[in-house]
């Protein structure tokens, strides 16, 4: 495994994006077995995960960049 920081960090970002993702499958599903299928709105918590799954790869990409100056 690599020791450059920029490296590391990029791992943990795509590790807490992939986590999302499962928050936000899990948050469907449970959404969908209470039939709350028919309402159009999204919850809250939906939102939230796709402003930080958004972030988390805007950010991934950035530290890709970074990789080869740290």
């Amino acid at each position: 495994m690599s020791a450059n920081p920029a490296f590391l960090a990029k791992l943990a970002v795509i590790g807490l994006a992939l986590v999302n993702v499962g928050l936000l499958t899990v948050l469907m599903r449970q959404r969908r077995r209470r039939g709350a299928g028919a309402d159009p709105s999204l919850p809250a918590a939906a939102g939230a995960c796709a402003a930080l799954s958004l972030a988390a790869w805007l950010l991934t990409a950035g530290l890709g960049r970074l990789i080869a100056y740290v």
